[in-house]
């Protein structure tokens, strides 16, 4: 793989584990007062 390749593959895989973090501990990202919710899923039992 080339250089570019790989260094774009291991910022879109860090990425994606950050979110899987977020779901998994609930948690809301805050970017310049913007809040970026967590979409929890809901049991309609």
């Amino acid at each position: 793989m080339k250089p570019f390749t790989t260094i774009a593959a291991v910022i879109f895989a860090v990425v994606a584990v950050v979110h899987v973090l977020r779901l998994y501990f609930g948690r809301e990202i805050t970017i310049h007062g913007a809040a970026i919710p967590t979409y929890e899923r809901r049991d309609n039992a």
